[in-house]
């Protein structure tokens, strides 16, 4: 589960007043064994946070090489 973009206000330190943005962050990653060409997985969006500002990163990797065989982004809605 990616978030498109974040935003944060620097309240202390060295930096304070500073603005961040920050874009695609990983808030949920998982893993799961492809048995049958088919699975399901339950993802857990962040309290107080809309889906229009996420999207879900799937892809299929190869155990024994680690190559990526197969990638989809889909936006949440």
């Amino acid at each position: 589960l990616v978030q498109k973009s974040v935003i944060t206000q620097i309240k202390g330190g060295e930096n304070q007043g500073v603005k961040l943005n920050n874009f695609n962050v990983v808030r949920d990653f998982k893993t799961s064994l492809l048995s049958n060409q088919s699975g399901s997985i339950s993802l857990k969006l962040p309290a107080g946070n809309s889906f229009d500002n996420y999207m879900v990163v799937l892809f299929i990797q190869d155990k024994n090489n680690s190559s990526i065989k197969a990638a989809v982004i889909k936006n949440c809605k």
